[in-house]
């Protein structure tokens, strides 16, 4: 005769429903005042898992569903490790308390994961690119959910403008990985799970039409002017230091003038070879609903990227090569040009700005090289639609310029004059 059970009714009605549910291998028991799950797979070798519930009738139900959900996950192919780091993430006291030690440490474990895990990005890549939302994630950790947490990083910074967007999808990021099986569920998912990609315009936010109408176009360099702020860098200086920052400057100086870059991009160049080798920048910029891509780097002009001798230094280049930025390449190409003497004195002609060097790029593109808005937006990583948005002062001119000559050209062969 089977001995009785000397546990009360509805611990006995528990094992039984998970018996029926998710088989003998699983079964629980009190410890401690908490609930205990033992688990025996089927290598003999057995699991244990500490519920953060009481041991009473009352959360008999609970206990039900987490067990179900932990037999779930391991027959999905889950280890042991993941499906309880993810319950017990699922679980645990669900608060309205800020917990800013939580959410910085899983920041700085996104950011191990990248550069020493994964090896996507550079440590000192993540330091310069994410050092602006880092230091803004730090200043709003009182946060109490994904939406909260968005809503005010982007406040920091006006609507629209690239500073937000990038420190709102960087965050979004890390929010995303941080309720992953990749980071081993370091917060839970239902309190930070972010928006998908392409859903965070109302983090971004959107620069006002009035904004927009009154905006000016940046205004290019000339190609003497760039030249002459390049060439009063003074990498010849007695002062080792100074020596040694303008000669770092000048590298990004001329990649941005010879490539139209954003400043950004400086830091992610490398050399190709298919047949010939060529310069490629591997930045993958994050925008709108998807993503960009690589892209091979055009030199206008060919006769500075020979004298300046830019496949040679970009092939023997590393992080070093580059001048330090803490807050961002941008913030860092400013904050030089306005000690420069030459820039200093152009500015107050005309208003120039660091993408002023990407501006100048396409401008020549289309005026000096007759390309179309297709060729010239490809080359420079972006959509043709923001290239009509941002650079049409200087695409449509050429384009107007191009079909003028093309109408003329068909008229005369319609008409017979062969000349």
């Amino acid at each position: 005769m089977k001995a009785r059970s000397s546990a009360p009714i509805w611990v006995q009605n528990l094992r039984g429903t998970l018996r029926e549910s998710v088989g003998k291998s699983y079964t629980v028991t009190e410890q401690g005042n908490s609930c205990k799950v033992i688990i025996r797979f089927q290598n003999k070798i057995t699991k244990y898992l500490t519920l953060p519930y009481e041991w009473n009738k009352a959360n008999s139900r609970i206990i039900q569903q987490q067990v179900e959900e932990l037999a779930r996950l391991i027959s999905n192919g889950n280890s042991f490790e993941d499906a309880k780091a993810s319950l017990l993430t699922l679980s645990g006291p669900k608060t309205d308390e800020p917990q800013p030690d939580k959410l910085i440490s899983a920041w700085n474990s996104f950011g191990k994961y990248k550069y020493e895990q994964t090896g996507e990005i550079k440590k000192t890549t993540w330091l310069s690119d994410y050092g602006p939302a880092e230091e803004r994630l730090k200043e709003v950790s009182t946060a109490t959910n994904a939406h909260d947490l968005l809503t005010k990083v982007g406040a920091k910074w006006e609507p629209g403008i690239r500073s937000r967007a990038q420190a709102v999808r960087q965050v979004a990021s890390f929010l995303r990985w941080a309720v992953s099986k990749d980071s081993k569920y370091l917060l839970e998912k239902s309190q930070w799970e972010p928006p998908g990609l392409g859903q965070l315009q109302s983090y971004t936010g959107k620069k006002s039409a009035e904004k927009l109408s009154k905006e000016e176009p940046t205004i290019p360099f000339e190609e003497s002017e760039i030249l002459e702020i390049i060439n009063s860098l003074p990498i010849d200086s007695r002062h080792p230091r100074d020596r040694i920052q303008a000669r770092k400057w000048q590298l990004v100086l001329q990649c941005l003038a010879a490539f139209g870059l954003r400043p950004i991009e400086v830091l992610h160049l490398e050399i190709r070879k298919n047949g010939s080798e060529n310069v490629w920048c591997n930045y993958i910029k994050r925008s709108g609903g998807g993503d960009g891509k690589p892209r091979r780097l055009i030199p206008l002009h060919e006769e500075w990227f020979d004298s300046w001798n830019l496949l040679e230094r970009i092939r023997e280049s590393n992080r070093d090569s580059f001048p330090e930025c803490k807050n961002g390449m941008g913030e860092a190409l400013r904050n030089y040009l306005r000690r420069n003497e030459v820039f200093k004195r152009i500015k107050k002609e005309k208003d120039v700005v660091g993408y002023s060097f990407r501006h100048s790029y396409s401008r020549r593109a289309h005026q000096e090289y007759a390309m179309s808005d297709t060729i010239v937006a490809a080359m420079m990583g972006h959509s043709t639609q923001v290239h009509n948005e941002k650079y049409a002062a200087w695409s449509s001119e050429s384009m107007l310029e191009d079909a003028l000559e093309r109408g003329k050209k068909f008229r005369r062969v319609t008409q017979g004059d062969k000349s």
